[in-house]
């Protein structure tokens, strides 16, 4: 067998980038001190509505059984999926907005991606049904 060996310089180069990120840094608003209270403020009231109206959709169909029919199911279905959608990333943009340096951990930026794109995915799914239910005789 023949052995071969690297030179200091070549092993080193072979190693590659030996950093690790940890977390994120979100610049956003932090340069617009003076925004970030009243855009908290404006997300906040957003929020909420969000969350009111979705919440009335949710118990009005529960409630009401001459809507128990499919159209309705997927009404609702959709109205929890839009919930966690935007629980997904609004709570978190609040509290950084508050903040003098946003941050969003390593890991926190992957699971915060993936259920994001989860629920727009089903949202997408949802609404596919929905059409079709309309569409079929």
């Amino acid at each position: 067998m023949e052995s071969y060996s690297l030179s200091p310089h070549a092993a080193s180069m072979k190693q590659g980038n030996q950093s690790v990120v940890k977390e994120f840094t979100l610049i956003g608003f932090s340069r617009f001190p003076g925004l970030q209270v009243p855009l908290f403020m404006v997300f906040s009231v957003t929020y909420l509505a969000i969350l009111a109206g979705n919440i009335i959709i949710v118990v009005t169909i529960r409630r009401d059984s001459s809507l128990h029919i499919p159209m309705y199911f997927f009404l609702a279905t959709l109205s929890v999926s839009e919930t966690c959608y935007t629980l997904t990333i609004i709570p978190n943009m609040l509290v950084n907005l508050l903040r003098e340096k946003g941050t969003i951990s390593f890991i926190g930026c992957i699971f915060q991606m993936y259920t994001f794109l989860g629920f727009a995915c089903t949202n997408c799914i949802l609404l596919t049904v929905m059409g079709y239910d309309r569409t079929a005789p």
